[in-house]
């Protein structure tokens, strides 16, 4: 019984570090991603992250043209319509890495 309790402790614990941690916040109608900067992350890394223009991504947040600041609190533009199952194998930032888990069927010229 033991085991039994440890396994789905375990399996729980897997679960919900699966888990993406992508805030939404509505301003004045438009839908906008909460991104808060770490060491390592740059402009161009958190448009891939989000999949949207750099240009997208300083217009909506004042100075960032200039320079990210660990702490900076980005809002990014949602394009579309939220689809909550987009997130499956989302790209994850690590330090100065782009994490993206292959599916089967990907090529390297579509990631």
């Amino acid at each position: 019984m033991q085991k039994l309790l440890l396994i789905i402790a375990l399996c729980v614990s897997m679960l919900a570090q699966a888990q993406h941690d992508f805030i939404i916040e509505e301003i004045d109608g438009k839908k906008f991603y909460v991104h808060t900067v770490e060491k390592g992350h740059t402009l161009y890394s958190i448009s891939h992250l989000y999949q949207v223009e750099i240009e997208d991504i300083t217009a909506n947040n004042a100075g960032s043209e200039s320079g990210l600041s660990i702490g900076q609190v980005l809002r990014i533009p949602v394009e579309g319509e939220v689809d909550p199952n987009a997130w499956e194998n989302p790209i994850r930032l690590e330090g100065e890495f782009l994490i993206h888990r292959v599916k089967r069927g990907e090529t390297l010229f579509a990631i």
